[in-house]
């Protein structure tokens, strides 16, 4: 499951507000955007959108989330995970990690350079 979610360059947030209205968003970034920092934490960037923030909003109210991977091109299968959610700043999302980088994973440095990414405004942490 750790392999098939670094392998991922989408997947789709589901959310609800304090009264149970859901909500479902759309995430993509390059393979590896989503963070498996260990067997019980998944870690995804928010970068700079449309400024709606309705899943940061729902997750302000309701921390339980879905994170539904879907391999449309591959083997075409599906991975879904459920946990609670809280929203981190980038300066305590590096704390977080101990000193390692808080980029989004890439295949290789290069791709950083060379990217025409968003910036990443700050990261959800997802307890499994």
């Amino acid at each position: 499951m750790r392999a098939f979610i670094a392998g991922q360059d989408m997947m789709f947030v589901g959310t609800a507000d304090r009264r149970g209205y859901a909500h479902t968003s759309f995430r993509a970034g390059p393979a590896g955007f989503v963070r498996v920092l260990n067997e019980k934490t998944l870690a995804y960037p928010e970068y700079k959108g449309n400024g709606v923030m309705s899943s940061l909003g729902n997750i302000h109210e309701n921390p339980r989330v879905g994170l539904m991977f879907v391999d449309f091109a591959g083997d075409r299968i599906g991975l879904h995970v459920n946990g609670k959610a809280h929203i981190v700043e980038n300066e305590e999302f590096a704390h977080l990690l101990n000193g390692q980088s808080a980029a989004p994973a890439h295949s290789a440095p290069a791709d950083v350079a060379n990217s025409k990414l968003p910036t990443v405004e700050r990261w959800v942490v997802v307890s499994v």
